[in-house]
């Protein structure tokens, strides 16, 4: 994810949609085992966001976000 958006995403805050929560990407599960990289919120496993690597581009596609701040 820090690739994609050219900062380090660990210390990006996120406020999950489906529940409220709200978290930093650190504090995330993040499933590499899948056709792309998968972020799910700590505190109800809904899936926030999905990064594929496909050929000469990358796709991130955010779902499961209220709010994403950079600090």
């Amino acid at each position: 994810m820090s690739l994609a958006l050219g900062r380090d995403a660990t210390t990006i805050v996120l406020e999950c949609a489906e529940c409220g929560d709200r978290h930093r990407v650190a504090e995330t599960r993040v499933y590499l085992r899948c056709p792309g990289m998968v972020v799910r919120c700590p505190a109800c496993s809904a899936c926030e966001v999905l990064l594929v690597d496909r050929p000469r581009r990358l796709q991130l596609t955010l779902m499961s976000i209220r709010t994403l701040e950079l600090p």
